[in-house]
């Protein structure tokens, strides 16, 4: 039996999805984005399969949706 996670009316259970990835980066901040990048270009020759997850909808969230980089800045 699963435990029941959320009891208000408006929360509906997440889906769950199971991937097989031989690289999994955990995390949608710059530096994950920048190694999910750069292993692709890695893991493509030699047949893995990279896999990035985050929490929120990385297309609209954080600071890689809003362009930021700490280069601009630092």
């Amino acid at each position: 039996m699963e435990k029941e996670v959320c009891t208000w009316s408006f929360c509906e259970k997440p889906a769950v999805e199971t991937i097989e990835t031989d690289f999994l980066i955990v995390g949608g901040g710059m530096a994950a984005c920048g190694a999910a990048v750069e292993s692709k270009r890695w893991a493509d020759a030699a047949g893995l399969k990279v896999t990035l997850v985050d929490k929120a909808a990385m297309d609209r969230s954080g600071a890689v949706a809003m362009g930021l980089s700490a280069g601009k800045y630092g």
